[in-house]
């Protein structure tokens, strides 16, 4: 199994390119990133050291591919994870996102927050989301959530009605979701790269 270490404080990585494991040493941001009309299968487990703080963010842009991904988080004493993810699904895509946050037996003041955001922009999208938390101590806080969203079409007519096309009302529905992405880099190189290949 392949391995590598991050200690920086934000890190971007290309799902395509990831190794298979990655062990969090310093507390800070990770975003998982996968923009291409590429299909993907990966395992990835992630192994966080002690006095952790860390939030991931997995940004997937899924067009005619088939995307599957599993991620096992193996948490240590202190460890503060945060794992959110935003999926935009279009055309006749599938995705299917499996998370594991491991809890060890022995392990104090663990903290495990998973949240899915899923946003099906056609009727041909296929989404599978399957958050679990497996937790052998009472000295830890756990929770998760997925949401499914698709287009509203009240709001889409709305926004229509108004003299705003049906491209650009659901660029003002949906791409709000991404603003995040503006903070973390000053030139919007992510961001970008990300809505400029969204095809509504």
């Amino acid at each position: 199994m392949n391995t590598k270490t991050f200690a920086n404080k934000v890190i971007f990585l290309n799902l395509n390119a990831l190794k298979n494991k990655i062990e969090i040493a310093k507390s800070g941001n990770i975003f998982f990133l996968l923009n291409k009309n590429l299909s993907i299968n990966r395992n990835i487990y992630i192994i966080i050291k002690p006095n952790i703080k860390v939030n991931f963010f997995l940004y997937l842009l899924c067009g005619q591919n088939n995307i599957a991904l599993n991620f096992n988080i193996y948490h240590s004493s202190y460890s503060d994870v945060n794992f959110i993810s935003k999926t935009f699904l279009t055309k006749k895509s599938k995705c299917k996102i499996n998370i594991q946050s491991n809890i060890p037996k022995y392990s104090i003041k663990t903290i495990a927050k998973q949240k899915f955001d899923a946003y099906l922009l056609s009727e041909t999208n296929q989404i599978d989301i399957t958050p679990s938390l497996v937790i052998n101590t009472n000295l830890t806080k756990a929770s998760h959530s997925v949401n499914i969203y698709r287009n509203n079409p009240d709001k889409l007519h709305y926004l229509m009605c108004k003299g705003i096309d049906k491209k650009k009302a659901m660029q003002i529905l949906f791409l709000k979701e991404f603003e995040y992405l503006k903070l973390i880099h000053d030139k919007n190189i992510i961001y970008n790269s990300f809505v400029n290949k969204i095809r509504f």
